[in-house]
């Protein structure tokens, strides 16, 4: 369903909401109630949609549990509506009365009401999905909303669809009657952009803008759901006024901080709570007023600044905004003593987006003051975030547009006048050492950073200083205001991703690009950084900003700047600087530097990709013209690609310096496009080709320059390669020159080398490597190429039309370390990078399909094989979703390919498909440690887009899972989706037309795989891969392994009588297919390998650790107490010789629960720590020893509540101490197991605690844990505790930073066979009862709080005083405590 559906999404039937006809009026604006009181109207397409789903609701609900519960029952009733039951459930019998008091308390009945309403939608989507009423099949709390999301989604119900389409209509209807009813039409709501006069001027909305604005907050209002969706629609774009008011005040009060803004909480609890702080504030402050705190005169003058000097804030100077803002800022310092200048102008878009704000006028500031706050506190980047963002943006910059980045780089080192005192210098290298620990920071760019802590000038000359002040100025300083108030929107409703403050950054340096390379020092940057943003198009911004969103070149970008087409406009001259003299060097500047005349290093050109944008006029309409051209147009029409030629020649001031030349062997590598219009002629047609050439790389290996005819100071007496396209015409030797393009190939390298004899400095030219994709200009190419024309002009009548591109590689032959990528030889491990996102403008695009063509699929590579994997193989399979049982054909990897990272060489042709076919792929190795056959893991990839019919022609990264999906489930794309994704591994495929020679796969680092949001890694995996990168089978090959697998094998069946016969190289493949044989190597009986044990995927590595925390321990006798899980490393004997390195791992670990789960039970007490990071030695006789502490205490509140209140121990004693009730139990946890950490949720069994642990030195000696304990009971050394109470304990490996990105943790509850298992399970559920931790702080609450017991806002800032005091308290008494387990 579609967004106009939005009503009759989340509810069947407008009965579930107790509605009556024309009184169901749920969003409260008169044409969309209207529009959907139409659709509910009898006789409507949705009648027969409700009349199905509710009689399939009846049968569900008379077959289920809950409708025999008479409680239950009765809410089911009542949710359902009186009109609802008398025309469905008449026989039912409906008492209301059974729901009120005191029947049943009014907290039941709450959470009676929330249940039931689950309940009752989840039946509604089962009977929904049944009758495929739905576009997919959601599976989690949040996936109403994405019923309607997307339009596209094909509904194969066809009533549904015809419902869709009457909803539709309806709306469509209604909305454009409400546009003319306000004097609009629908296509000036679309195009528009005449400001309302209504509204004030900092809005550009046109008023049908924010008429539609206020209907979508309408909606939003009444499913909050969506906003994800409207913001992602909306992205991009200005918002209305309406809109904007709305989205950022939800944005805001949603990332409010989670201790206080719960879900039974509510905007009106959280304004309460500030308006109580206010007000203690201005008693500790002992002011009357909160908009006159004590440094209100320093705010007047710090505003009355900002609103001077800043831009899009000078219009408003005099305003009401100043005195709004000063008296904002007073309410904010009174409320929690924060004041900082850029709060101005964090405050100036807040004033504009609630310019509107009901209430009283001398309530604004407060408002302003509460929204500031939440800015501030919970939505904001912090000052190291903001850091990162700037280095990462500079860090793009390097990659995406060097010559612009090192003119900055040199900028900021000339002509520096910046005085340290002016800057909190030590503050920007904290923010700075505290940006390079974020994960996602970037660590590449080490040369705008390195050194720059010895250096205080330097940091602050640095151009991302310029950038932080931007961000951390949320660029109010220096954008004009609607500049302004986009960005923000994009924050806002992007969840303030630090992606889109990157991509605001990188696009304005790059709009600023031609402002840059005018200015030549320190002086003339820093006024670009600071004065030149605020004159940028807002259009400009945001087709820059929507570009990099898009993952376009940032090359690109400064093309969308129209200030540079503007002729008669004069460019911006910086302002004249007199720097303080410096002290001359006595070598001479860079710029006077000459080269002796010497024979440049060879420079290789290589892999050339076409992308051939070809004008297909009509024929038809020039054939009474007598033009030589109409041939030539003909046999473009029937273009091809093996008549296609690509020449080089490297070029010095129109003399050619060597030329070389590849042809007859391109290659289509996409078939064909038309499409008609194009930027020059609407009418026309162009078809574009994709044609790759596969020859060798065209080497210059004798190119020589002459000192007297190179100048380092002009771009244009730079060595260029020209690259000419050419097509050889039919019946003859003449050649069509469709286009040329211009490759830099040197750049200066200054050597600091000492002056020759004669006195002479001199300077070397290194080749510019790596991968160019370059414009073609059209036609034939001049004699003198100047590299400063950037863009090339077509004509309508040009072969090659815009769009046309070739992109090439540049290599230093003379550097073994640089490979030809030209070869198919596998890359050097070395340089593997860990993930490349898709590049679009390297990828394939779709292509019209017909199932007659078939398809040739591709197996290219598996990356990063877990520890635990040796050998793979790869099987597929073309499958049809209702048979998925066809035979497979089988890959195997190149042997002189990585190991870790198997390449392949495998094409499969099928000749004919179907549009359903899906694409199954399975990999299989031997486990290292167990050598059983298992299955690595495995992915689907669908071949045809279900739309448009369009075959998925392009290269695909796909993420592996574990597992085997459900036979007795339909095979399709997502039945996968729910398996556990192996650690960091995925599989390279492409899909590509049938051809008659192998395609050789494309370099990874391209960007040519495109990979989805799945295939990804978060964090946590991207450190597993390169912890893969550092083991020391890294480098190894596939041959490497083959050779050392049969080695072992061939000697442990030969029990090491003879010596192993070594693997000849030709028998290699062959054994790899038969060790991987199901047939051979399953057990008996066994017909499907199992799957790889996902928590041995990675070995331990001590740096990373692991991560540790207790859960819960049901059954402890805990009534009374506070209660905390104490936890030591007890090292095996191994570990326990090992030394503590220098970095602190190997330490003996102790450390003890510190946060309560409040609404646990006493006697089953749960924490909500996050998992504790340690670092222990390996050894597998190292345990973790648990002991469960109770303390007796009594709290107190502060009568006044005016903060936190005092604990007392037993019987009201002032000092808190262990008594014999104190220990409540221990138990141990294995931590290692066959070189990896044991990772799973251990249920361990709780031992009597007497005090006396001298037998704990026994366990570093035991063999076998679960052994040991078994025979310590057994000689009554250890026992059972008497209540069999239990602790939940969960492990997993360090390289996963959170548990929600580690592999699935498998319980573990074999240590329960110490004793009767039944015993165990039977003591957990009478836990279930009994009082609750909470009742600690409520039990000395007044009344009224206690009735609403921990929804109270009172409670939830007593809890936090006692865990605080509780927690001081807890660590005195084990500071007492010498005994192992507890200091």
């Amino acid at each position: 369903m579609d967004d106009t559906s939005a009503a009759n999404s989340g509810n069947w039937s407008h009965g579930l909401e107790g509605g009556e006809g024309a009184s169901f009026r749920p969003f409260g604006v008169h044409w969309l109630d209207s529009a959907l009181q139409e659709t509910l109207l009898p006789g409507t397409p949705w009648e027969q949609v409700e009349e199905k789903v509710s009689r399939g609701l009846i049968g569900k609900l008379r077959s289920s549990q809950e409708f025999k519960d008479m409680e239950k029952k009765q809410m089911i009733l009542q949710l359902l509506g009186a009109k609802f039951v008398e025309r469905y459930l008449k026989d039912e019998l409906y008492v209301p009365n059974i729901l009120e008091p005191p029947r049943i308390t009014l907290l039941k009945r709450q959470q009676l009401q929330r249940t039931m309403q689950k309940f009752l939608k989840d039946k509604l989507d089962d009977v929904a999905r049944f009758h495929d009423y739905l576009p997919g099949t959601p599976d989690g709390g949040g996936e109403s909303s994405q019923r309607g999301e997307d339009s596209r989604q094909q509904l194969h119900s066809v009533e549904m669809r015809v419902t869709q389409e009457h909803m539709t209509s309806v709306f469509q209807k209604g909305l454009n009657r409400h546009l003319a009813m306000n004097g609009f039409t629908a296509e000036q709501a679309r195009t528009d952009n005449i400001p309302d006069p209504s509204l004030p001027s900092m809005n550009c909305w046109s008023g049908a803008s924010n008429l539609l604005g206020h209907s979508l907050c309408a909606i939003l209002q009444r499913d909050p759901n969506r906003l994800s969706y409207i913001c992602k629609r909306l992205g991009g774009k200005q918002l209305p006024a309406s809109l904007r008011e709305f989205l950022w005040a939800e944005m805001l009060l949603r990332h409010n901080d989670s201790t206080v803004y719960t879900e039974k909480t509510t905007e009106k609890s959280l304004r309460k709570t500030f308006a109580k702080m206010v007000s203690k504030g201005k008693l500790e402050l002992k002011i009357s007023k909160a908009t006159e705190c004590p440094i209100s005169g320093l705010i007047k003058k710090a505003v009355q600044e900002k609103y001077d000097k800043t831009v899009c804030m000078q219009q408003y100077k005099g305003t009401s905004y100043t005195s709004q803002c000063s008296e904002a800022l007073n309410v904010l310092y009174t409320y929690n003593r924060s004041y900082e200048p850029y709060l101005v102008h964090w405050l100036f878009p807040l004033q504009i987006a609630f310019h509107d704000i009901g209430g009283e006028l001398e309530d604004h500031p407060y408002e302003l003051a509460f929204y500031l706050n939440l800015l501030q506190s919970n939505t904001f980047p912090h000052w190291p975030e903001i850091y990162a963002i700037a280095e990462q943006a500079m860090a793009r910059l390097q990659s995406g547009d060097m010559e612009l980045y090192q003119h900055l780089q040199t900028c900021s080192t000339t002509n520096v006048k910046v005085d340290p005192k002016e800057f909190m210098v030590q503050l920007l290298e904290d923010e700075r050492k505290k940006a390079a620990s974020l994960s996602w920071a970037t660590q590449q760019n080490s040369s705008s950073t390195d050194g720059l802590a010895d250096n205080s000038k330097s940091l602050l000359a640095n151009p991302v200083v310029f950038l932080r002040k931007w961000v951390g100025e949320g660029f109010v300083s220096v954008l004009d205001t609607q500049a302004v108030l986009l960005i923000w929107d994009q924050c806002f409703m992007s969840d303030w991703n630090r992606r889109v403050l990157e991509d605001v950054c990188l696009a304005l340096v790059l709009l600023l690009r031609r402002d840059f390379m005018e200015a030549t020092d320190y002086h003339q940057m820093r006024q670009v950084f600071l004065l030149t943003p605020c004159k940028l198009y807002t259009a400009d911004i945001q087709a820059a900003f929507k570009h990099l969103q898009g993952g376009g070149a940032a090359i690109e970008v400064p093309d969308l700047d129209s200030r540079r087409l503007e002729t008669n406009v004069p460019t911006t001259t910086p302002e004249p600087y007199n720097p303080v003299p410096i002290p001359i060097n006595t070598a001479p500047p860079q710029a006077d530097m000459m080269i002796k005349d010497q024979k440049l290093r060879p420079v290789g050109v290589t892999n050339f990709h076409l992308n051939l944008v070809i004008n297909q006029p009509d024929i038809r309409k020039m054939e009474d013209e007598d033009s030589p051209q109409l041939d030539v147009m003909d046999q473009l029409v029937n273009f091809q690609p093996e008549r296609l030629s690509v020449s080089v020649a490297v070029l010095h001031k129109g003399r050619s310096l060597g030329d070389r030349k590849c042809e007859n062997n391109g290659v289509m590598v996409q078939a064909p496009s038309l499409e008609r219009g194009n930027p020059l002629n609407e009418d026309g047609y162009t078809k574009t080709y994709q044609v790759s050439f596969s020859s060798d790389s065209l080497i210059f290996d004798d190119v020589t320059l002459q000192a007297s005819s190179y100048d380092l100071k002009f771009k244009e007496n730079q060595a260029v390669a020209l690259i000419t396209v050419t097509y050889r015409l039919l019946g003859g030797h003449e050649y069509l020159s469709l286009g040329w393009a211009k490759l830099p190939l040197y750049e200066y390298q200054d050597d600091n080398a000492p002056p020759d004899s004669n006195g002479t400095y001199c300077a070397s030219l290194r080749v510019q490597l790596g991968k160019k994709t370059l414009p073609l200009f059209p036609g034939e190419a001049p004699e003198m190429i100047s590299l400063s024309i950037a863009d090339p002009d077509y004509e309508v009548d040009d072969h090659l039309q815009p769009g046309s591109y070739v992109t090439t590689t540049c290599i230093d032959p003379s550097d073994a370390g640089i490979p030809s990528e030209s070869t198919s030889s596998p890359q050097p491990q070395a340089e593997e990078p860990l993930w490349v996102p898709y590049d679009s403008d390297i990828g394939e695009r779709s292509t019209p399909w017909k199932p007659d063509q078939g398809f040739d699929l591709y197996i290219d590579q598996v990356r990063f094989l877990p520890d635990n994997a040796t050998i793979i193989k790869v099987t597929a399979r073309i499958v049809q979703p209702h048979d998925p049982k066809v035979a497979d054909v089988l890959a195997t990897p190149l042997l002189d390919s990585p190991a870790r990272c198997p390449q392949f060489e495998y094409r499969d042709t099928t000749e004919k498909a179907e549009e359903t076919n899906l694409v199954v792929l399975r990999v299989y190795t031997v486990d290292k440690v167990t050598k059983e056959l298992v299955a690595l893991g495995a992915a689907i990839l669908p071949l045809y887009d279900e739309e448009e019919h369009l075959l998925h022609m392009a290269g695909f990264q796909l993420p592996l899972r574990s597992g085997i999906p459900d036979e007795d489930i339909p095979l399709d794309k997502a039945a996968l989706d729910k398996l556990p994704i192996v650690p960091g591994t995925s599989i390279l495929v492409r899909v590509l037309p049938i051809s008659k020679i192998f395609i050789p796969a494309p370099n990874y680092a391209s960007g040519y795989y495109r990979n989805s949001y799945q295939s990804k890694p978060t964090e946590s995996h991207m450190t597993v891969m390169e912890h893969y990168k550092r083991q020391d089978n890294w480098v190894e090959t596939v041959q490497d392994t083959i050779e050392n697998m049969h080695m072992e094998e061939t000697q442990t069946s030969q029990d090491g009588e003879a010596e192993a016969t070594p693997l000849a190289r030709e028998a290699m493949t062959e054994w790899l297919i038969d060790r991987l044989q199901e047939d051979k190597h399953l057990p008996e009986g066994v017909t499907t390998p199992g799957d790889l044990d996902l928590t041995r995927c990675v070995n331990y590595d001590l740096s990373c650790g692991l991560n540790v925390f207790v859960r819960m321990t049901p059954g402890v006798k805990g009534t009374g107490l506070y209660t905390h899980a104490v936890c030591q490393v007890l090292p095996g004997r191994r570990a326990a010789d090992l030394d503590i390195t220098s970095e602190g791992y190997g330490v003996v670990d102790r450390f003890h629960t510190k946060q309560h789960k409040f609404n646990s039970l006493q006697t089953a007490p749960q924490w909500k720590d996050p998992p504790k990071h340690i670092h222990p030695h390996y050894d597998t006789q190292s345990v973790l020893f648990i002991r469960i502490i109770g303390l007796t205490l009594l709290y107190k509140p502060d009568p006044n509540q005016e903060g936190p209140g005092v604990i007392r121990g037993k019987h009201g004693k002032k000092r808190v101490q262990l008594g014999p009730e104190s220990y409540l139990g221990w138990t141990v946890l294995p931590m290692f197991d066959k070189g990896c950490v044991a990772q799973g949720t251990y249920i361990l069994p709780i031992f009597q605690d007497d005090t006396n642990l001298d037998f704990l030195e026994d366990i570093g000696r035991a063999d076998n844990l679960l052994t040991w304990l078994k025979s310590n009971i057994k000689k009554k050394v250890i026992k059972i505790n008497r209540q069999y109470a239990t602790a939940v304990v969960s492990v997993f490996d360090g390289h996963y930073h959170v548990k929600a990105e580690s592999v699935p943790l498998p319980k573990r509850d074999s240590f329960l066979d110490v004793d009767d298992f039944e015993k165990f399970a039977e003591s957990a559920q009478l836990g279930k009862e009994g009082p609750q931790i909470s009742q600690h702080i409520l039990r000395h609450l007044p009344k009224e709080v206690q009735d609403e017991e921990m929804d109270s806002v009172l409670y939830q800032q007593e809890e936090k005083y006692f865990e605080q005091l509780a927690l001081i308290v807890f660590d005195e008494v084990l500071e007492d405590v010498k005994e192992i387990g507890l200091k």
